[in-house]
């Protein structure tokens, strides 16, 4: 992970393994699923990535209606 994120603080989600180590997930509970989850996966924490032979319009116009949703919330 060092050498996929050497400036990575630990406090960020990035700092993890993806999926987890297994002996961390086996002692995991759901509550500290939760706060993980409400902690890392928020709307200002994305990332997206367009590829392939997508119309930018389009994509952008889609993320449009998505934003509103998250705004809302």
């Amino acid at each position: 992970m060092d050498l996929l994120y050497p400036a990575t603080p630990a406090s960020c989600g990035y700092s993890a393994e993806t999926g987890g180590k297994m002996a961390n997930l086996r002692t995991l509970d759901v509550n500290t699923v939760r706060r993980f989850h409400e902690e890392y996966y928020t709307s200002d924490n994305v990332i997206l990535i367009l590829t392939g032979n997508v119309q930018s319009a389009d994509f952008f116009r889609a993320l449009d209606e998505v934003e509103a949703l998250v705004l809302k919330r």
